[in-house]
């Protein structure tokens, strides 16, 4: 069973994670932000003619970009369906120790905490990419249509949604470590977190 400074380390170990990657998100959110607010005022303050020669093309534009953002959302559900599971940090877990049987429950939980930071920027990327659809279609075709608009809701919807609490990372020591023992059954399993 893992003392209680074990649990400690374990703990501070997760915060200390959730801090790095509300870091990182911000490194996403917040440019998409921006560049949204700067075409915004662009298309509120200076408001350029749309150009009349995109307007054959526009039906086209319009659908293949509504194609990538739909692709890019399936995307996210898919990997947060598929990577945000218990089951993702059991193959995690069992692949590093395939790889390097010695590794201590802290080395496992650093390796399982890059993979999870890998996955959520990959999420994260996405989001800001249909924000970007948006401010996109403005600049190509500098029509204040609502395509600017709905892409921005969504991808900062999108963003806003895959936040980085620090409750979706409190069970993954403990997952590691009961995985690990299941691993190993000659060590005692652990308490609960």
């Amino acid at each position: 069973m893992p003392s209680r400074r074990s649990r400690d380390l374990l703990n501070k170990a997760t915060q200390k994670f959730s801090r790095r990657l509300r870091s990182s998100w911000q490194m996403f959110f917040f440019p998409a932000i921006l560049l949204y607010s700067l075409t915004l005022l662009n298309h509120l303050f200076v408001a350029p003619a749309p150009r009349l020669t995109i307007f054959p093309y526009l039906k086209n534009i319009d659908i293949a970009i509504l194609a990538v953002a739909a692709a890019l959302l399936l995307g996210i559900f898919n990997m947060k369906r598929v990577y945000f599971a218990r089951r993702f940090v059991r193959r995690t877990v069992e692949a590093a120790l395939q790889k390097h049987p010695e590794l201590s429950d802290e080395e496992l939980i650093g390796k399982v905490f890059g993979e999870v930071r890998g996955k959520m920027m990959r999420v994260w990327l996405m989001g800001a990419a249909v924000v970007l659809l948006g401010v996109l279609y403005y600049w190509i075709t500098l029509d204040g249509g609502n395509n600017l608009h709905v892409y921005f809701v969504v991808g900062a919807f999108s963003l806003l949604v895959n936040y980085p609490r620090h409750e979706l990372f409190a069970d993954i020591p403990w997952y590691v470590i009961e995985e690990h023992r299941h691993l190993d059954p000659s060590e005692e399993p652990p308490a609960g977190p």
